[in-house]
């Protein structure tokens, strides 16, 4: 089943229990998930809006502002300016239950209270870009264009280890209760034991072409190149291919497993394709 979303990109997509959450250009569109019809649009009148969500709020950042609306009554409730120039722009943010994240082209990474949006913390981690983000319950976990991973531990914003896992700039990272895993433009995929550091696998030239969506799911993990146009699963327990599918994933919209289904963000038709977890899994 494919979901029309419009001709725009589609630079984020979100699912809770009711609607799909698409982020594009200028705006932020809501579809009932059981009819996939258009219940709303939040028309942002910003560039480069990217989102997250949790329970009560859609969480926005554009090319220059960061932007909180409520997710039942979409009014806008924060909107606070970081970015001023091209050198300035800020990236796709992440949230835990306590704070959202989100890098600056600059190098810094902005973590805003979400107890207090006006309360934020500034953290000059890398010298560059940073790409590739994730979280889980206690720690932040950063790639850059530098090549360098970092671990920062949430309550202090201080660096438990930094590490130099790639030879060119690390695009993407996904975490589970034990492992890192982090990938970019050399094309390899790296493992790493996330309490130690130490580098436990690295699986070569799993694409032909810069990897920009790597996820986690049960026991498996997820590549995909949307140059290539080629996503792969892996099983974790032996890391062999169970499944290829020859699909462009958008590096915004990615991947998410919602309810036994997949919802694929596609990037030459500007759809959402909805596929079985069985299908997917080639289980």
């Amino acid at each position: 089943m494919k979901i029309a979303v419009g001709k725009e990109r589609i630079n984020s997509l979100f699912l809770d229990n009711n609607n799909i959450y698409v982020a594009r250009r200028t705006e932020i569109e809501v579809y009932d998930k059981g009819t996939n019809n258009l219940k709303h649009t939040i028309s942002v009148g910003e560039k480069g809006v990217q989102i997250c969500i949790d329970e009560n709020y859609i969480y926005c950042t554009t090319n220059h502002n960061f932007i909180v609306y409520h997710k039942q009554s979409y009014e806008l409730l924060h909107k606070k300016q970081f970015g001023y120039d091209i050198s300035s722009d800020l990236r796709r943010p992440v949230n835990d239950k306590n704070n959202v994240y989100f890098p600056i082209r600059n190098g810094e990474i902005i973590a805003i209270d979400k107890h207090d949006f006006n309360s934020f913390s500034t953290l000059k981690m890398h010298p560059q870009t940073v790409w590739g983000m994730c979280v889980d319950e206690n720690y932040l976990y950063t790639g850059c264009v530098d090549t360098v991973v970092r671990k920062i531990a949430k309550q202090s914003f201080k660096t438990v280890f930094e590490l130099k896992l790639h030879k060119k700039n690390v695009q993407r990272l996904a975490v589970n209760e034990n492992c890192l895993f982090s990938t970019g433009s050399d094309f390899d995929i790296v493992i790493t034991n996330k309490h130690t550091g130490k580098e436990l696998n690295r699986l070569k030239k799993v694409h032909n072409k810069a990897i920009n969506g790597l996820f986690i799911y049960h026991d498996y993990l997820v590549s995909c190149c949307q140059a290539q146009g080629l996503i792969k699963v892996f099983g974790l327990a032996t890391f062999n291919t169970v499944n290829e599918l020859n699909y462009s994933v958008d590096e915004g919209g990615g991947i998410v497993f919602n309810n036994n289904k997949v919802y694929i963000a596609l990037k030459k038709e500007k759809c959402i394709l909805v596929m079985d977890n069985k299908q997917f899994f080639n289980e």
